[in-house]
């Protein structure tokens, strides 16, 4: 009998199309500079304040605002490593209802711990001013500053969902959008004056809710009411990954804004406005870190487990050189036009900072450096992992701060926060590379 399935003719394989890897590359180059966009005018809300803050109200105002923000940064820390991270690795695994009740569970969890701990901490300031040991300006702003807090943090809880769908742009819009409010609002403090650090802190709060509600309005179909069980799994999910992720971010905001603590509380508080003119101006990068952060986070989680070892390494390489593209120029701009900046941007009484832009202009490249090994430590669900290289930085940052601060005063102080940026990076890439050589023992093993 013969085999009639010789007879069947075979289907022709479709030839590949033609600019099918140009199509590709180009749709995720358009993603990438939404996703910069989206960072970049992040970074300009942050950048115009510290700028209107500086030249308007001066170098005393500034450190207040700086110390204040300093808090700002800690609560966002704490939610980006609690709700917003295991949210771009769990989402894009989820879909349909699922991801609906997912989101609802993180923008409640967002509204309880994180409204629950900012009030708490302002009856810790109305009772503080109490006692009489505080500056009254410096507690009111903080008070405004944690209610601001909530705002730009739900915000960024909001806005973060479009990354998860690989839809940048639409987060692009909104942060245009609280741009625009804020720029109106200064706007309005230049041309009829009555700025102050607390009715900053109000304006910015207007502009990121009305942002939040628009938000809302539209994002409001997709949620969904999750079950008891959902509810559980949602919760024991994330406090896996959260648990040791809360204080490697919170640790490691102590090797950034503890310098500025430390230098406020250490030297005259003009000193924390210094390190805060720094700190701006290398915001913007910081902010195309996060961008690229937020687009291959997702990306790299949802085949994290398909990859193969020269894969992965094949993508950390392209990740770091994309990375450096942006950072060495970025550095050499700093060199280069720094003095410039400051002086056009913050006026001559915040001069003083532009001798530390030497120091500050190579945190750019470690922090380039240091995004890749950290993206794949996150995918690989290794929060425990990123808590070492966050220790080092923290310990770093007190152990050598505190004496080159009192050596070497403001100086000293840029001098803690640039070695304490390099020990960080070292410290990733050995964590990265232990765990693939500890995987790849574990597979010959298994065989």
């Amino acid at each position: 009998m013969n085999d009639s399935s010789k007879d069947v003719p075979t289907e022709p394989q479709k030839p590949p199309v033609k600019g099918s890897r140009l199509r590709g590359a180009t749709r995720f180059g358009g993603r990438a500079a939404a996703s910069i966009g989206d960072q970049a005018s992040t970074a300009a809300t942050s950048f115009a304040t510290s700028l209107f803050v500086g030249r308007i109200l001066g170098p005393e105002i500034l450190g207040i605002y700086a110390m204040t923000d300093v808090v700002v940064r800690l609560l966002r820390a704490l939610s980006l490593s609690a709700l917003l991270e295991p949210m771009s690795i769990y989402a894009p695994r989820r879909s349909g209802d699922e991801l609906g009740a997912y989101l609802c569970f993180l923008v409640v969890a967002e509204l309880v711990l994180l409204g629950g701990l900012t009030l708490l901490l302002a009856l810790a300031c109305v009772v503080w001013e109490a006692t009489g040991d505080i500056n009254a300006t410096a507690l009111w702003a903080l008070v405004a500053a944690l209610f601001y807090c909530n705002v730009i943090l739900m915000q960024a809880l909001i806005r973060r969902q479009f990354y998860i769908e690989n839809q940048p742009l639409k987060a692009l819009i909104q942060s245009i959008g609280n741009l625009a409010l804020v720029i109106l609002g200064f706007a309005g403090f230049w041309y009829f004056g009555g700025a102050n650090l607390v009715s900053i802190y109000i304006m910015l709060s207007v502009a990121g809710a009305v942002v939040c509600t628009v938000q809302a309005f539209r994002l409001f179909h997709r949620f969904r009411r999750p079950t008891g069980g959902q509810r559980r799994a949602f919760i024991r999910e994330t406090w896996v990954y959260a648990r040791w992720n809360v204080v490697s971010n919170a640790i490691a905001q102590i090797s950034i804004s503890g310098v500025i603590l430390l230098a406020g509380v250490m030297l005259p508080i003009e000193a924390a406005g210094y390190l805060k003119v720094n700190e701006t101006l290398i915001a913007p990068f910081l902010q195309i870190v996060v961008g690229l952060n937020l687009l291959m986070l997702p990306m790299v989680s949802k085949r994290i487990d398909k990859m193969t070892p020269a894969h992965r390494r094949r993508d950390l390489a392209r990740f770091t050189i994309a990375t450096l593209v942006v950072a060495v120029p970025y550095s050499a701009i700093m060199v280069f036009f720094g003095d410039w900046m400051v002086r056009a941007g913050f006026g001559a009484d915040l001069m003083p900072a532009a001798s530390l832009l030497l120091i500050y202009a190579s945190i750019p490249i470690f922090d380039a450096l240091n995004n890749p090994p950290t993206i794949f430590l996150s995918a690989e669900g290794r929060s425990d992992l990123k808590l070492i290289p966050n220790c080092i930085r923290a310990v770093l940052t007190l152990a050598a701060g505190i004496p080159l601060i009192w050596g070497f005063g403001v100086v000293g102080a840029a001098w803690a926060r640039a070695l304490s940026a390099f020990a960080g990076t070292a410290a990733s890439w050995a964590c990265i590379f232990w765990l693939w050589r500890r995987q790849a023992a574990q597979r010959v093993a298994a065989d």
